[in-house]
């Protein structure tokens, strides 16, 4: 399983978890982890320094991270997936909401699990 970034208290994924109503998975994303795109010392980070030697970590990082928690939880394990996006992470989410994954793509070929999109969707100009 990917390494997800702490739990804020303000999130949505705390009242769910403290209630044991469901799981909750925030991957933490290429994008966001500061010990990939060069910010010095990631206890006080700074913004100075020069990209990674890699460059920095681009949106099909952070969906491939996403593809690979979502195989685990439904076509692995046959979950319900509830995608709730936000901020940048909307953007990446976007690009994994296809239908193959859907619960109501994934009922009408007879398999169980699937996402259930929990956001308004983004729509480009």
């Amino acid at each position: 399983m990917a390494p997800t970034t702490p739990l804020n208290p303000t999130d949505l994924s705390s009242p769910l978890q403290k209630r044991r109503t469901s799981e909750s998975y925030r991957p933490q994303l290429p994008s966001s982890d500061f010990r990939r795109i060069n910010v010095g010392d990631v206890t006080n980070p700074h913004y100075n320094s020069d990209p990674p030697p890699s460059g920095h970590p681009q949106p099909a990082d952070a969906a491939a991270v996403l593809n690979e928690l979502l195989s685990q939880l439904i076509l692995r394990s046959g979950k319900r997936v509830l995608l709730v996006r936000r901020s940048s992470g909307a953007f990446t989410a976007t690009t994994v909401a296809v239908p193959e994954p859907q619960a109501r793509t994934r009922k009408a070929k007879g398999a169980s699990g699937g996402t259930i999109d929990g956001s308004a969707p983004v729509i480009p100009p």
